[in-house]
C-alpha cells in the first residue's frame, strides 16, 4: 500500500497543519484533471526537515528516493512558511 508524505520545516509546523486539519474535518485535496480521490496525510506520514535551507530539502528527498522507487509512496508535497520574512505582494 502506497502513502503520502508531506514535507515540512519543522516539528511545529507539521504539528500546526495536523491541527488545522484536525479542526476542519476535512482531507487534502489536489487539483487534478484525471479524478482522484483525496490524499489523507495521516499523524505519520510527516517528514521533517529540521530548519530550511536547500541542502536539508535535498536531503529530506533524498532519504524518501528508495521508498518512491519501490511505489511505497504516491505522493510528496513540501510545505514552506515564510516565517518572519516580508513579503512584499
Amino acid at each position: 500500500m502506497s502513502s503520502n508524505i508531506l514535507i515540512v520545516e519543522s516539528k511545529n509546523d507539521q504539528f500546526f497543519l495536523q491541527a488545522i486539519i484536525r479542526h476542519l474535518n476535512c482531507n487534502i485535496e489536489v487539483e487534478s484533471i484525471e479524478p482522484t480521490p483525496p490524499i489523507i496525510i495521516s499523524e505519520d506520514d510527516y517528514k521533517s526537515m529540521e530548519g530550511l535551507n536547500s541542502k536539508k530539502l535535498i536531503a529530506a528527498l533524498n532519504s524518501l528516493k528508495a521508498d518512491i522507487e519501490k511505489g511505497e509512496i504516491e505522493r510528496v508535497g513540501i510545505v514552506i512558511d515564510i516565517d518572519d520574512v516580508d513579503l512584499e505582494l
